[in-house]
């Protein structure tokens, strides 16, 4: 059979089971909380107080929440692999279209004191020739601002300089001042940020698809890391651009929510009409798209034309973004997620694919949530979550030599197989991209995964910082990640992220339960690693201490820090009750 007829099939395979990938996320997802929930629940009668009794319930919503997540990357990478493997046949191999016009657009490079000369090469540098470069430039710096004179001094009629009296809006306002001034010129626009790298081809391979599709707000071109990024923390870290976009964005092009990502798209500027512009909000890109879809336009996603941005070059930086998409999102969500929720022309899939991908930025969030409750109130009011060992003690005493082990396995009240398998999924399912991606190159992958796992924990209170902050004072601030006329940190954070480090190290002593020292580790080190940068050695330790931690229990080795832990067969075997005062679970 012809390859092109075979794809045509797939895509309309594809259009026909839209709502397939998220309906086995719903599925799953049901099935786990179905199975496991009783179990955990059935501690809230005896619980002592109330407070004990929203600890377990607070509990079960965490573990609940992870499952959620887990079991829709898990979807997402299978429905990823199916459509890269068969979805985009026709897109990659189709030939260009032939256009009879070739419409004006507009290159958008919006900039605030982070001017790239290399970056505004490639805007500059595209396969078309009907099209103009707009340096948007809310720079505040003069350092910044003759560069960009110099710059554009030498080629003047392909460059003009937009500049405004205030920065009104952030990014938004800055992209709407412009489009005022030219929208009537030019039917399409592209959106740069200041590290992005346009391929040669961007124009000439998406604005045919653009033309032959009218319902089209937007074609959101792939992204990956600039390889050539010199810093150690954005090498380890980096692959995740990618990474999101061939094992997420991909599916949630065919079966979910697209979003314009904010930059590396061509833009329909009779879009930008019928929305009234970007809302002029930290989260514009999420905010737009979701408007425009209400509005019964639609994105695009083009896997074969890749686009190259830089990963945050250290964790300070790191910090400010996702500081900036926390509050941003919650932003977003309370404004204009509504609106999108009620649209009528909006398949139900698409709206539950953004409220999940939405809540990813809360997850540091629930895991702080998640520890203090089990770490702490949990063992205060039951005497079932007094263990010593690690934080999912697995279901096999640990004095036993492992053949022992395998032989004869018992079981924990809560930590049976299937539950403590299913924990288990949940922690390796977010690292199966990365391993795709970094097949082959085992000791970049791990450093990947220490990295990406030790910058989660140590990350968790200043995330439930940009929540509680926005939840409080209804206000998201666009930080630019690397403006350099805003290097500025609280003085007292780093004190009060060190003295919870402490804490964790406190109850891991007082509890016996290893896995505390992890985030107690990553917590204290975390001021360490804004002031000093990823390179210092003594960071390097700490985040492998860490996640050696993680790994150890991952690989079943439960150490027992004063003696075996009694097992039970199952649930109704045990006669639930409240810890009394002073006792130690048997």
């Amino acid at each position: 059979m012809d390859a092109t007829v075979s794809g045509k099939s797939v895509e309309r395979e594809l259009d026909q089971d839209r709502d397939g990938m998220l309906s086995s996320v719903i599925v799953a997802w049901t099935g786990m909380v179905l199975y496991f929930d009783p179990r955990i629940a059935a501690l809230v009668p005896y619980a002592p107080s109330f407070f004990s009794a929203a600890a377990v319930w607070l509990f079960l919503a965490c573990l609940n929440f992870f499952w959620l997540h887990a079991v829709y990357q898990l979807c997402a990478i299978i429905w990823s692999v199916r459509v890269r493997q068969y979805g985009t046949s026709v897109r990659t191999a189709r030939e260009t279209l032939a256009m009879e016009r070739s419409p004006r657009v507009a290159i958008l490079y919006a900039t605030r004191n982070d001017f790239r000369e290399e970056c505004a090469d490639s805007c500059l540098s595209l396969q078309y020739s009907n099209y103009h470069l707009f340096i948007l430039d809310d720079g505040t710096l003069p350092e910044y601002r003759d560069r960009i004179n110099r710059w554009a001094g030498r080629d003047p009629a392909k460059v003009s300089i937009v500049r405004r009296d205030n920065c009104v809006g952030f990014k938004a306002g800055n992209l709407n001042n412009a489009l005022r001034q030219i929208h009537a010129e030019y039917p399409y626009f592209v959106v740069a940020d200041a590290d992005t790298i346009l391929p040669l081809n961007f124009i000439a391979e998406l604005l045919p698809r653009m033309e032959e599709d009218a319902s089209l707000a937007f074609i959101q071109a792939r992204q990956e890391q600039n390889e050539e990024q010199p810093e150690q923390f954005a090498r380890d870290l980096g692959v995740g651009i990618g990474v999101h976009y061939r094992y997420n964005v991909t599916a949630r092009a065919e079966s979910g929510f697209l979003m314009f990502y904010g930059h590396g798209a061509l833009m329909r500027t009779s879009t930008w009409r019928d929305v009234g512009g970007f809302p002029e909000i930290a989260t514009e890109d999420l905010a737009y798209s979701a408007l425009a879809r209400a509005k019964g336009w639609r994105g695009s996603y083009a896997d074969d034309v890749i686009c190259y941005e830089d990963f945050p070059a250290d964790y300070q930086r790191l910090r400010t973004r996702t500081d900036k998409w926390i509050r941003g999102t919650t932003e977003a969500l309370f404004k204009h997620g509504p609106a999108f929720l009620r649209a009528h022309g909006v398949p139900w899939h698409e709206k539950v694919d953004l409220l999940i991908n939405a809540s990813s930025h809360y997850l540091s969030t629930a895991m702080l949530v998640f520890i203090v409750a089990i770490g702490a109130f949990l063992p205060a009011s039951f005497d079932h979550f007094r263990y010593t060992g690690s934080f999912f003690l697995p279901p096999v005493p640990g004095s036993k030599p492992p053949l022992e082990l395998l032989l004869q396995t018992r079981y924990h009240i809560f930590w049976s197989w299937d539950f403590f398998l299913a924990m288990m999924v949940t922690i390796v399912v977010p690292l199966i991209p990365a391993g795709i991606a970094l097949r082959g190159h085992p000791v970049r992958f791990m450093r990947h995964v220490v990295a990406s796992q030790f910058l989660f924990l140590a990350t968790m209170l200043a995330d439930a910082r940009s929540v509680f902050a926005y939840m409080t004072t209804r206000r998201a601030d666009f930080r630019n990640t690397n403006d350099a006329g805003t290097r500025t940190s609280r003085s007292w954070w780093p004190a009060a992220e060190f003295a919870a480090g402490l804490v964790f190290f406190a109850l891991a002593f007082s509890s016996g339960n290893l896995w505390l020292f992890a985030p107690g580790i990553a917590l204290v080190a975390s001021p360490l690693i804004a002031r000093n940068g990823w390179e210092y050695r003594s960071i390097r330790f700490a985040s492998v201490t860490a996640a050696i931690i993680g790994f150890v229990i991952l690989a079943f080795v439960s150490i027992q820090l004063t003696r075996p832990h009694a097992a039970v067969a199952t649930l109704a075997s045990v006669e639930l009750r409240p810890a009394a005062r002073g006792e130690i679970a048997p």
